[in-house]
């Protein structure tokens, strides 16, 4: 301002202060003067401030009005520089005339040139200081010609003359905010909905601050509190159909039907939030009630009984119901995360039929999603349509692209992919050890101890520069280039901190309750899952918990072997050098001491519990909630939540709990009919304990029942695993010819049982002889024997059917000879008898179960062959004629 009466031509010594003040009045003259030269002695090292006031607004004589009004006559006519000159004499007339140098501004403005109008602007705001509306002229002037610190000043002028100018606060926010100094910015946002609650871009920017400062809490809570006030105290009501400029709002591109204060854009922020915070049932009930609203039907909750969102998704939906694209998806991924994959799939496909240049943040997040369910398959899918554009076809797409490769096993095609990453950002550290694990998983260590001592010689170097004091770091400066006004120093920054660690103290505290609540519902409502309603709140609840279980990565590593050992809370650069060490002591193992030579990861036994439940309780959830999901008819979930426990190293690691969980899923994929999955559990139970007895007749026993369990018992990938393990054991017996173990017949029985579920009779009877020459005192050998004999009897193109059926009666008499008189026994006599025709052969082993029945000789009355033995006795009696036996038989026995 001193440049501006300089411009007018003003001799004053002290600039322009002394237009503004004035010596008080009561001292002055000798006496002020003997004031200052006394503070001048008493205190030197300070500077002494006079005692001044502000000076008394003058009134313009009668002749200089005339001159002023003559300027503006000049300004009509254009005369800009006459103007000028006229103004400048009023002004050294009288200094303190606010409306000459505002006049003198509108000139200069004229002129183009607003450095000086700017000028003459702040003289005239500081002469009228409690003018708002100029204040914040002044601000935006001062803004727009890049002098922030000056917009600062004018902008906190017009709030202290008017301290609820909303524009003024905010736009002081903004200069806040990209200083830096954010608890400033906080403290203007907070006020301007201290004023009106309905400010939403106060509010969005507010949950981006807190973001940033992790308060990821208190972001959610500001929007929330916007979301619930859309529902108690509506902005109006639904839009009406002739207003068509009501009905016309665009919000991300969808329209919007009723005025609300939440739209799109901060639904899009919300549930950006709840994921990561994880909380994604709450995420799904937001997205629909807002979506609703903004849609003009508040009240239409009929949908709310469906978990496929046909509200939204599906080729019959109307126009008014379609979502903006990032919202439909944001839908996908909390339906993912909720398992429910398919719902999600169907989502996911709108996004598709997009430009992948234009959405490829959305196609990231599909991604994302997809490797944190450890879906790499489908997040593979995703990934090579980014990778199938030139315009994001870049190192990112080939790292992720890599990672999945890597889970799924492809190691050659992830070393591939790796190696093209690091030839974009040679130095990534992260890529580099991800490359080394693969080399190693390759076999090829000498590439990945190269790789090893690359990132070691990085790590050193980047140390040493550390040490140096050359390494960069933030620093937040004015406009000036002084870092004196940076917001976040050490002390504030520490207290940043402080909160950020009791916010999170508290949300973990808070969450404990909230699962040790959730637990206690889930035992309370397990004894009634038969019933449909509480059937649904159970899984409902046990979801949402087992989803929070899932999404803890501790839990779920890139390797198998590694145990939990905790939640590592560590930085990135702790966690690289951990795996840096971990990887050194793979390649290089002679180099350990003896010390580290013997230390491995082991479970923490400290460490017993997780978000307030213990790990046999979590375990708990996951089993209920797999029994009450295949009662609900949902085996899939049932399995993918008992396969999720499964993987978690948690339990994996530990083997009773283990095994169990394969038993459970038999016994869910049995109780939900899929025979294949059967079949693969027994299979893994197989493997789990190679050679052992108890393993194959578990195999047989899953698997008893039914046309389906036979086809599956039967499958060509089942008699191919029993055929190498024969043919492994046989490698085994014939390297150790003495090993007891490995000579089992219950395998060769197995194996023939395979056969003949499959009718290849003569390879079947091949392998019972096997098992016979090794136990030929089995009565289950002996009996399948026989059997397989006495089918292969059967086919037309059996060489010698009567062979085959003296040699298959021998075997089952033989069977029953060692079974003795018991009912099991003189049925299966029987039934072989009956299956070849020989009625009358087969009617006294009949008679003889029922008499064994009726005289209650049985060591289990629950397998009790009466009713069998009857109902094929009744058969025998009508084929002969005999229609009143038959039906006296059945009167005594089958019926009750």
């Amino acid at each position: 301002m001193d440049e501006a009466t300089a411009d007018v031509g003003l001799p004053l010594k002290e600039g322009f202060a002394s237009i503004l003040y004035e010596e008080d009045e009561e001292e002055s003259g000798d006496a002020a003067a003997a004031r200052r030269a006394f503070e001048e002695l008493t205190n030197p090292s300070q500077k002494v401030k006079r005692r001044r006031k502000r000076r008394k607004k003058t009134d313009l004589t009668e002749e200089q009005a005339k001159l002023l009004g003559r300027a503006n006559d000049a300004i009509i006519s254009m005369n800009y520089v006459n103007a000028v000159k006229i103004l400048h004499e009023v002004i050294k007339e009288v200094p303190n005339a606010a409306q000459a140098w505002r006049t003198l501004a509108t000139v200069h403005e004229q002129l183009r040139d607003p450095i000086k109008a700017m000028r003459a602007l702040m003289i005239a705001a500081e002469l009228s200081s409690k003018d708002n509306d100029l204040w914040r002229y002044l601000g935006a002037m001062s803004r727009k010609l890049g002098h922030n610190d000056q917009a600062m000043h004018c902008y906190s002028k017009a709030i202290a003359a008017e301290p609820t100018d909303q524009d003024a606060l905010w736009d002081r926010a903004v200069i806040y905010y990209e200083r830096r100094q954010l608890q400033k910015a906080l403290n203007d946002l907070h006020a301007i909905l201290d004023i009106n609650p309905n400010v939403m871009c106060a509010r969005r920017q507010l949950a981006t601050i807190y973001h940033e400062l992790n308060d990821d809490q208190t972001a959610l809570r500001i929007l929330e509190e916007a979301f619930m006030a859309d529902e108690t105290t509506p902005l109006s009501l639904e839009a009406d159909e002739e207003d068509e400029e009501d009905v016309t709002d665009l919000s991300m591109g969808a329209p919007i039907r009723a005025k609300s204060r939440i739209e799109y854009e901060d639904l899009n922020l919300m549930l950006d939030l709840y994921l990561i915070l994880g909380d994604y049932e709450k995420a799904l009930t937001t997205l629909k009630r807002a979506c609703r609203r903004l849609q003009g039907r508040p009240v239409e909750n009929e949908f709310d009984y469906y978990e496929d969102d046909r509200e939204f998704v599906g080729e019959d939906i109307h126009e008014d119901r379609t979502l903006p694209i990032d919202i439909q998806v944001k839908l996908g991924v909390i339906r993912l995360h909720l398992d429910f994959k398919d719902t999600a799939a169907a989502h996911f496909r709108r996004l598709y039929t997009f430009p992948v240049a234009s959405y490829s943040d959305l196609y990231f997040d599909v991604a994302d999603a997809y490797m944190d369910k450890r879906m790499f398959a489908n997040a593979l899918h995703v990934l090579e349509r980014l990778n199938s554009d030139d315009r994001t076809r870049t190192a990112l797409v080939w790292a992720k692209m890599a990672n999945c490769y890597n889970q799924l096993g492809q190691y050659q095609t992830a070393a591939d992919l790796y190696q093209a990453v690091l030839q974009v950002t040679p130095t990534d550290t992260e890529v580099q050890l991800a490359l080394a694990d693969v080399y190693e998983a390759l076999g090829d260590d000498e590439l990945a101890s190269e790789l090893l001592e690359q990132v070691k010689l990085q790590a050193r170097a980047a140390q040493e520069q550390e040490d140096d004091g050359n390494a960069p770091g933030p620093i937040f400066m004015d406009d000036s280039g002084n870092d004196s006004e940076a917001l976040i120093r050490n002390t504030r920054r520490a207290k940043l901190v402080e909160k950020d660690r009791a916010i999170a103290e508290a949300n973990e505290k808070a969450r404990k309750l909230e699962h040790q609540k959730d637990y206690a519902k889930v035992l309370t409502l397990y004894p009634n899952i038969k019933e449909p309603v509480p059937r649904a709140d159970f899984l409902r609840t046990a979801r949402k918990m087992i989803t929070r279980f899932e999404n803890t990565k501790a839990f779920y590593p890139g390797e198998r072997k590694k145990v939990f050992t905790g939640l590592n809370n560590r930085g990135k650069a702790n966690w690289q050098q951990t795996q840096v060490s971990d990887l050194d002591r793979r390649l290089r193992p002679g180099l350990e001491d003896e010390q580290e030579a013997e230390r491995e990861d082991r479970p923490n036994p400290a460490i017993t519990e997780f978000q307030g439940l213990t790990f046999d309780q979590w375990y708990d959830v996951f089993v209920k909630f797999a029994y009450a999901a295949v009662m609900d008819g949902s085996e899939e979930d049932a399995h993918s939540a008992l396969k999720s426990a499964f993987d978690a190293n948690v339990f994996y690691h530990d083997e009773p709990k283990r095994i169990k969980l394969k038993l459970h899923m038999a016994a869910v994929a049995i109780y939900g009919g899929n025979g294949p999955r059967v079949t693969e559990v027994c299979r893994w139970f197989c493997q789990y304990r190679l050679y052992a007895n108890d393993m194959y007749r578990l195999y047989s026993a899953l698997q008893a029942g039914g046309a389906e369990a036979i086809s599956c018992y039967a499958m060509s990938s089942s008699y191919k695993y029993f055929l190498r393990q024969l043919r492994a054991a046989k490698k085994v017996a014939e390297k150790n010819p003495h090993t007891l173990d490995i000579k089992n017949p219950l395998l060769y029985t197995t194996y023939g049982h395979l056969m003949q579920a499959a009718r290849s009779y003569l390879s079947a009877i091949a392998f019972f002889v096997k098992a016979y020459a090794l136990c030929p005192e089995d009565p289950l050998i002996n009996l399948s024997l026989g059997v397989a004999h006495l089918l292969r009897a059967m086919q037309r193109k059996s060489e010698n059917r009567h062979l085959h059926v003296v040699q298959g009666l021998t075997f089952i008499m033989r069977y029953h000879t060692i079974r003795g008189e018991t009912q099991e026994a003189s049925y299966n006599v029987g039934r072989a008898f009956h299956h070849i025709g020989l009625n009358h052969l087969a009617i006294p082993y009949y008679e003889k179960v029922l008499h064994l029945s009726d005289e209650g000789k049985l060591p289990d009355p629950s397998l009790d062959l009466k009713g069998e033995a009857a109902y094929n006795l009744s058969l025998i009696y009508i084929s002969s004629g005999s229609v009143g036996l038959a039906e006296e038989v059945l009167r005594n026995y089958c019926t009750v």
